[in-house]
């Protein structure tokens, strides 16, 4: 009698959707755009036109279409610039009950703090390129003040936790940092006398990021794939890569007072990190500088400003390169 063939249970109902007859699918709700932003107070493609509000004489913004009620912009929201659309919340609807008459009062709609950002850093380069007077540069200050404000309460990124492997699975793990000696972010290297593995030959950054639930130390190759190794083999084969000194790249802005942080790029439009500059047109900078006996650079912005120390200080002053190279000279 034939031995029977035993039933092996899938790795994963998903891969074999559309290979057993018998299952099948879950049902799946296709929600559409318009219910998103329905369900987020969110109306699309929105232009608007400044108008005078005859009760109060003051510009406001509007915008009125046939298919929907008017928005007029509130006054605490960005300044639009005409003819351009925007995505636009809603903040109160002045009818409820009839969906044309009445009015919205609405905000522009930013996903992130980053993208709320972006008008305001134009704004200010276009200033800077331009100031030349106290009161420009007063109005400068006033911008970046308005930048700090919209960063305070910025929260951290979150710990990635979930890593893609070689074979196509995850890798989760654990809220622990620290364990067997070793801690998140650490970076470490192949023993000499280890005979590496073909996925390890041709690396070149291994990361830990955490453990796994059972105890395994989870690195990140070239910040892509990532391994669990058990603690004995990892003790055994690899080894912490020499630490250098870490430079700093979290200042505080001498205009509004808040943190300025910089990315890990050491140049950038020709200037490098470490490099001096000479002031050459000390009437054009702000007056708060005009003192300042050391111009270095400490790095870039993630938005691409440059961002200068004062004095070998932990304060930084921030330029566009057009800036800068119309301010300073090199040493």
């Amino acid at each position: 009698m034939p031995e029977s063939k035993k039933e092996t249970k899938p790795v994963s109902d998903e891969i074999n959707f559309g290979k057993n007859q018998n299952r099948q699918r879950p049902a799946t709700k296709v929600v559409s755009e318009k219910e998103v932003l329905k369900d987020l107070h969110l109306i699309p493609e929105v232009t608007f036109a400044p108008s005078k509000n005859k009760k109060t004489g003051e510009i406001e913004y509007k915008s009125s279409d046939k298919s929907r009620k008017i928005i007029v912009l509130a006054k605490d929201s960005p300044a639009p610039e005409p003819g351009k659309p925007y995505k636009v919340r809603v903040l109160e609807d002045s009818d409820p009950k009839d969906p044309m008459k009445g009015k919205y009062t609405a905000e522009i709609y930013y996903a992130s703090i980053d993208e709320r950002a972006e008008p305001i850093l134009n704004e200010i380069s276009e200033k800077q390129q331009k100031a030349t007077s106290q009161q420009d540069w007063e109005e400068i200050k006033q911008l970046h003040e308005k930048l700090g404000e919209l960063y305070k309460g910025k929260e951290k990124k979150e710990r990635q936790m979930e890593f893609d492997t070689f074979s196509g699975r995850k890798i989760k793990v654990t809220e622990e940092t620290e364990k067997h000696g070793y801690h998140v972010e650490q970076k470490v290297k192949a023993k000499k006398d280890f005979k590496v593995s073909s996925i390890l030959e041709h690396v070149k950054d291994i990361t830990i990021v955490g453990f796994n639930d059972i105890g395994d130390t989870v690195v990140q190759l070239d910040q892509d794939k990532a391994i669990a190794i058990s603690p004995h083999f990892f003790n055994r084969n690899f080894e912490l890569v020499e630490e250098k000194e870490e430079r700093q790249v979290i200042f505080t802005d001498s205009r509004t007072g808040a943190p300025v942080e910089l990315t890990r790029e050491l140049e950038k439009y020709n200037f490098k990190v470490d490099q001096e500059f000479i002031l050459i047109k000390r009437m054009l900078i702000p007056p708060d500088l005009r003192d300042v006996k050391k111009f270095t650079v400490a790095g870039f912005t993630p938005k691409g400003l440059i961002a200068v120390r004062l004095d070998d200080s932990g304060v930084v002053a921030t330029f566009d390169a057009g800036t800068i190279k119309s301010y300073f000279g090199i040493t």
